[in-house]
Formats: structure tokens, sequence, C-alpha cells
């Protein structure tokens, strides 16, 4: 298995309705994405804290958001569910969303939100963990349904059930192992124009961006 970041000068805005800057974006990995599976960033957000590409690979992984949408106001847009990746945790409320202290869904009292996949300024706070195990378990099942055949020589799954894993995720890297010079232009040129569109797209957005020496494969693309 196989991440590739991408770190480039800029991104087109997003389309549709979510025209705002965007500053990354990542695949999800039942996504048919191929050639720009993985995470783009802009290289201008990358310091040296680390939540929002952890919060981004949390995608890559499979992850969605602790809330189910944003809204501008109104009661807590929470919802249970039996999936581990349908059920919200907490509120997509504007005023709200983006302070460390929240009240989570179903509950009484406010407390501060480290969990990796919300907007929370204080994620990441791993004192108090980062993800919950029921996100735990929905990475482990994904990586075994669609990851672990990145590499030809992992396991191969024998289940039918299992078949997705088969679906291609190539970079230009992959050119580099074959010996041959990949086409960086091209290359670039898919990865900055990729239509993003934030309201009903696949794509996950964010709007902040930092990093952490967890890669895999890095390309540094120029304008």
């Amino acid at each position: 298995m196989s991440l590739n970041v991408w770190l480039v000068t800029d991104l087109k805005k997003g389309e549709g309705d979510d025209e705002r800057d965007i500053n990354e974006y990542s695949t999800f990995p039942e996504d048919n994405s191929g050639l720009i599976d993985g995470i783009v960033m802009r290289q201008a957000h990358i310091s040296d804290v680390s939540p929002t590409l952890v919060h981004n690979i949390g995608h890559w992984l499979g992850l969605r958001h602790t809330f189910s949408k944003q809204i501008e106001d109104g009661e807590q847009d929470c919802v249970a569910d039996t999936g581990l990746l349908s059920s919200t945790q907490t509120s997509g409320l504007k005023d709200t969303m983006y302070s460390c202290s929240q009240k989570p869904c179903f509950e009484t009292n406010a407390r501060n939100i480290t969990n990796f996949m919300s907007f929370s300024s204080c994620r990441g706070d791993t004192t108090f963990g980062g993800f919950s195990i029921d996100q735990k378990a929905a990475i482990w099942a994904r990586v075994i349904q669609f990851r672990r055949t990145n590499a030809e020589d992992e396991c191969q799954p024998s289940s039918s059930t299992t078949t997705k894993s088969a679906i291609q995720k190539r970079s230009s890297m992959q050119d580099l192992v074959d010996g041959k010079c990949p086409d960086l232009t091209a290359e670039a040129e898919r990865i900055r124009n990729q239509p993003v569109n934030g309201a009903t797209g696949s794509l996950a957005l964010g709007p902040w961006g930092w990093c952490l020496p967890w890669l895999v494969s890095v390309m540094m693309l120029a304008p």
C-alpha cells in the first residue's frame, strides 16, 4: 500500500455550489480515481504541524467528517446510524464547528473535540485520542477491501466481495519504478485542475494545510 501526496503551487476554485478557495483535497478508497489517487495540498500551506495531513490521510483511508454537513443555524444535524461511517459525532453548525470546545452529538456537556476528522481547532491532540474505535475499525475494513492490493506482492483477497480492491491505483511515480520518465507537465495540469465540487462531489476538501513526515511518494509540481 502506498500513498501519493502532491505539493502544488495553486489549485482552481471549487465548482458548483462550492466556489471557495481550495487548499487541499483527498480521494476516497472506493473512488476509481486512477492517476490522481492520493492527497493534493498547496505547498504554501505546509508547515511543522500535522493535523490537516492526518485528516486527509483519514479521508484517503475511508473516513468522513465527524459532522454530516455544514449548516448555518438550527438544531444539530446529528445522525444516529448503525453504520460506522454514517453516524455523526459533532454538529456541523458553522458558528461552533471550528471551536475546540463543542457539545458532541447526543451529549449534554461540551468538551474539547480532538478527533482528527473534525474541524476543531484542537483536533489532533492525541492525549484524548485522535480517532475513535469505530473509525479505526472502518479504516481497517477499507484497507482490506480497497487498498491492500496496491502492491503486486501483497496478499490478494479471495472473497468475491473484495473485488473492488482491483480499482486502478496508479500515479506517475510508477513510471519511475518502470524506468520511464513521467510527463510531469501533464501530471501537474491534471492534479491542479481536477474538478472539485465540495457540495456534491466525492473528493474530500479542507480549508487548511499542514505537513506530517509520513509520506510514501511525494512529487513537487511546478506551475
